[in-house]
């Protein structure tokens, strides 16, 4: 029988399905140079992430105390206090933008982050409010 001239068919009409598929995702041949490699998820630079509970917010200073639910390790989180609690601050101004009184209570998550330099000179790692959970309805 003649070679298919339909391309991703063998010459008896059949699907060639691993050929087809990498012609179409265009993965190289086993004798290329460049081979396609699965992204790497461990290493690297990781952050810590805890989720909590405002317990009570400050305007004038812009710090949530909030008390961990949840964190990454068995142990207390960075900077936790010896009551559980640790300062969250909202640097975008999205979060923390409510009275005190709908803050308290509300359940977020917050990540433990190194401000760049121009943001601020002195790089103290901070607790940052990434987002909040809906108040209860």
């Amino acid at each position: 029988m003649a070679k298919s001239k339909i391309y991703g068919f063998n010459e008896d009409g059949f699907r060639r399905v691993v050929e087809a598929t990498r012609r179409v995702l265009k993965t190289p041949t086993v004798g290329s140079q460049r081979r396609r490699q699965p992204p790497v998820l461990s290493g690297g630079i990781s952050t810590e992430v805890v989720m909590f509970v405002i317990d009570s917010y400050d305007y004038a200073t812009g710090v949530a105390v909030c008390v961990v639910e949840y964190g990454a390790s068995a142990g207390s989180a960075t900077n936790e206090a010896a009551d559980g609690t640790i300062e969250v601050i909202d640097p975008m101004g999205c979060n923390f933008n409510e009275s005190a009184a709908a803050l308290t209570g509300r359940f977020g998550f917050a990540a433990y982050l190194i401000p760049r330099e121009h943001v601020d000179s002195s790089r103290t790692p901070q607790w940052v409010c990434l987002g909040l959970c809906c108040p209860d309805a």
